[in-house]
C-alpha cells in the first residue's frame, strides 16, 4: 500500500439503513473524514477503535424501601 495523506477533518452524521426489503429501518452513525489527495489513488482504508464512557447525570443517593405492616 502507498502512504496516505494526513487527515484534515473527522466528523459523523446520523444515518438510516433499510434492511429486509425496506421493511426495517436500522439507525446509526456514519463516520467521515477529509484529507488531501494522494498520488492518484481513489480508495484508502482506515481502521478505528471505539471507546465509550457512560455517566449517569443524577445518581441516586438513597434507596426507598416501603415496609408493609
Amino acid at each position: 500500500m502507498e502512504p496516505v495523506a494526513e487527515i484534515d477533518n473527522i466528523y459523523y452524521g446520523k444515518d438510516q439503513d433499510l434492511r429486509e426489503n425496506g421493511t426495517v429501518i436500522n439507525e446509526g452513525l456514519r463516520i467521515y473524514l477529509d484529507s488531501k489527495g494522494g498520488s492518484g489513488n481513489k480508495y484508502y482504508r482506515w481502521d478505528f477503535e471505539e471507546t465509550w464512557k457512560f455517566k449517569v447525570p443524577n445518581p441516586k443517593k438513597y434507596d426507598y424501601v416501603m415496609k408493609q405492616l
